[in-house]
């Protein structure tokens, strides 16, 4: 599978809590959004945090995901923007990849702002 665009995650990841948690953009707090902190970040702040959430949609879509799996499908938090996709260079070491982790969460968050947004704004 290809990369998946910033805005294409994040508008995966909208539709999902659109399916498990309808109304879910009325419980961000925008001045607060941390994708970094799982209390701060959107699963933990509709779902109260980060590994309650990921339970909760597990739940839900448990068969899905099961199923969906035999075709080449997995869950993956990054494709729903939840999560970075940053990834570990042994020879850049730590540092490059904390600025990547950094980055990522930036520009996702900037992504979700806008979504929420404007849909807020509607």
């Amino acid at each position: 599978m290809s990369k998946l665009s910033y805005v294409q995650r994040v508008s995966n990841g909208a539709a999902l809590l659109d399916e498990v948690s309808p109304g879910w953009e009325k419980l961000i707090d925008l001045d607060i959004l941390d994708l970094s902190d799982g209390h701060s970040c959107i699963v933990g702040q509709v779902f109260g945090d980060w590994i309650t959430g990921l339970d909760h949609i597990t739940s839900i879509r448990r068969s899905i995901w099961t199923d969906a799996k035999q075709y080449g499908f997995q869950y993956d938090a990054k494709q729903h923007g939840f999560q970075h996709d940053a990834q570990w260079d042994d020879e850049l070491g730590s540092e490059i990849y904390e600025k990547d982790v950094c980055n990522e969460y930036k520009w996702l968050a900037r992504r979700w702002r806008e979504l929420i947004t404007a849909r807020l704004a509607a």
